[in-house]
C-alpha cells in the first residue's frame, strides 16, 4: 500500500519529535556520571595507555581550539554547560538540514519547471 493511502487524513505532527530531542537534550548531563572519556575524544596520553604508544599522526597532528571544550562554557555550572552545548548542536544541525532542504527544494521545483515548459 502506499504511504499516501496508509496514512491519508494523518497528519505527520512534529511534536513528538521536538519532545524527543528535548528529552535528550536535558539528558545530556548524564555523560558527567561516566568515569573516564567518551568513545574515541582519546588524548594523546590516553591513547598511549591504550595502545602503548602513541601514534605519529596523533605526536604532530593539528591544534584544534573549541569553542566550548569538554562541552562546557567557562565559569558556568557543569551541568547547564552541557545542557548549553546540547542546545547549540542541535541549532547547528537543524540549519544546516534546513538549509540543505531549501537548496534541494529548490532544484526540484526547477527541474519540474523544466519539465512542464517542453
Amino acid at each position: 500500500m502506499a504511504p499516501g493511502v496508509t496514512y491519508e487524513g494523518r497528519s505527520a505532527g512534529k511534536k513528538p519529535l521536538y519532545g524527543l530531542i528535548i528529552a535528550m537534550i536535558l539528558l545530556s548531563p548524564i555523560g558527567l556520571l561516566a568515569t573516564g572519556t567518551a568513545w574515541r575524544e582519546w588524548g594523546a596520553d590516553e591513547i598511549k595507555d591504550i595502545v602503548g604508544y602513541v601514534p605519529n599522526a596523533f605526536e604532530h597532528g593539528f591544534n584544534f581550539n573549541a569553542m566550548m571544550p569538554d562541552y562546557a562554557v567557562n565559569g558556568m555550572n557543569e551541568i547547564i554547560g552541557y545542557i548549553i552545548s546540547a542546545v547549540a548542536g542541535v541549532a547547528i544541525i537543524l540549519i544546516l538540514f534546513k538549509i540543505i532542504g531549501s537548496v534541494k527544494k529548490e532544484k526540484l521545483s526547477d527541474s519540474d519547471n523544466i519539465g512542464t515548459s517542453l
